[in-house]
């Protein structure tokens, strides 16, 4: 019995560490109050995605970096770097069901 307990335990914490890594939370506020990227981040977002934006370099003072803004169903946003290797096949997925990145 306490082999098949430490043995599940072992498996579930080993697991958690093979899960893929959905990207972070790297928005910051503008002075003007817009949302901006600081950071990027190259994990990919597996939730379902309502808006997309791409933000360009340098378009406000406080967002100097290139990146892409995600917004999920349960409006959580995320950062995305453009050169994440994932990031071209999520948009051409979007496109097909209408959805645009609207250039900031």
């Amino acid at each position: 019995m306490h082999f098949s307990i430490t043995c599940g335990l072992f498996l579930c914490v080993t697991m958690l560490f093979f899960l893929p890594v959905q990207g972070q939370l790297d928005l910051d506020m503008g002075t003007d109050g817009s949302a901006c990227c600081n950071k990027v981040s190259t994990a990919t977002i597996r939730k379902p995605v309502k808006e997309c934006y791409e933000q360009l370099p340098n378009t406000l003072p406080l967002c100097p970096m290139h990146a892409y803004i995600f917004i999920t169903d349960d409006d959580e946003q995320y950062c995305v770097d453009p050169h994440a290797k994932w990031l071209q096949t999520r948009l051409d997925k979007l496109k097909k069901k209408g959805k645009h990145c609207r250039v900031l």
